[in-house]
C-alpha cells in the first residue's frame, strides 16, 4: 500500500515536471507521432510490449528490441499526461493515469511475478524519470 501512495505521488510530480519542461512540443505532432511509430504500430513491437507488461517474456537489458519496447510503454505512460493537460484535464483524468501506472507496477513487483520482472520494473522506472526530465 505504501509503495503504491509512493509511486502515485512520484508519478504526479513527474507529470507536473513534465508539464512545465515539455511546452515546447506541439501537440498535433506529439500523439500522431508517438502512435505512428513502428514499436506501437507493428504487430511485433505490441507482441513484445505486451508479453514483457505480462511477465510472459524476462527483460533483457541487452537486446535493442527489448530497450525500445520499454521506452515505447515509458512514452505510454509519460506522454499522455502532458497531452491530456494541454487539451486540459477534466475531472480523474490524472489520477486514473497515475492508478494506471501504479497498477502496472503493482502488477509487476507482486510476489508471483517479482523475480521475472525486476530488470524490467527498473528500466521502466529509468526511462519513466528520463521521458519527465525532458
Amino acid at each position: 500500500m505504501l509503495r503504491r501512495l509512493l509511486c502515485c505521488l512520484s508519478l504526479g510530480l513527474f507529470s507536473a515536471v513534465l508539464v512545465s519542461s515539455v511546452a515546447a512540443q506541439k501537440l498535433e505532432d506529439g500523439r500522431t507521432k508517438f502512435y505512428e511509430s513502428p514499436e506501437f504500430k507493428t504487430a511485433p513491437g505490441r507482441a513484445l510490449r505486451n508479453d514483457l507488461g505480462r511477465a510472459r517474456r524476462i527483460y533483457d537489458p541487452k537486446d535493442k528490441d527489448h530497450n525500445n519496447a520499454v521506452a515505447a510503454m515509458a512514452g505510454d505512460i509519460v506522454y499522455p499526461i502532458y497531452w491530456d493537460g494541454v487539451e486540459s484535464f477534466k475531472s480523474g483524468q490524472l489520477n486514473r493515469r497515475v492508478e494506471d501506472w501504479a497498477d502496472q507496477l503493482s502488477f509487476l513487483s507482486s510476489i508471483r511475478n517479482r523475480e521475472k520482472t525486476a530488470s524490467l520494473q527498473q528500466a521502466l522506472c529509468k526511462e519513466v524519470t528520463d521521458r519527465c526530465r525532458r
